[in-house]
């Protein structure tokens, strides 16, 4: 079984709740252990960005449902590509709200220091993604020296 990655980003649709948030969470993370699916979903008021990994098939199906989702609109495919392992082991949740680490990582990967993830390459996402997965799973951690 090949692995791929595929990432995009979309627009948040208006008026798009924290309930309405969690449940995509607790679907998301549902569903995709059933189909072997592993990721990452980060998200502020304005956008979304999801990295999802798995076979193929899987990762074709899932998008397909993806782009007819409500919850969000503007849907721009930002890589996909066959990978040789994993970089996400489970599906997680980085915060990519507006904070002054945050916005140090947004810097490192974008032209500005504010999260806007349709004006990035799928290399400069990936990044970020993995990134925010590492601060949010160690807050209190230096980021580097950025």
């Amino acid at each position: 079984m090949a692995l791929h990655r595929l990432i995009y980003a979309s627009y948040v649709a208006p008026g798009l709740n924290a309930a309405e948030i969690d449940e995509i969470m607790a679907a998301s993370a549902r569903n995709n252990k059933k189909r072997f699916v592993t990721g990452a979903l980060a998200f502020d008021r304005k956008y979304f960005l999801q990295c999802l990994e798995g076979e193929h098939q899987a990762i074709n199906d899932l998008y397909n449902v993806v782009i007819r989702d409500e919850r969000h609109h503007s849907v721009v495919l930002l890589d996909f590509r066959m990978v040789e392992r994993r970089a996400f082991n489970s599906w997680m949740m980085p915060y990519a709200g507006s904070t002054e680490a945050n916005s140090r990582i947004f810097f490192r990967y974008s032209g500005t220091d504010q999260f806007e993830p349709l004006t990035m390459s799928g290399g400069c996402a990936f990044g970020l993604l993995q990134e925010l997965e590492q601060a949010n799973a160690h807050p209190n951690s230096s980021d580097g020296g950025a």
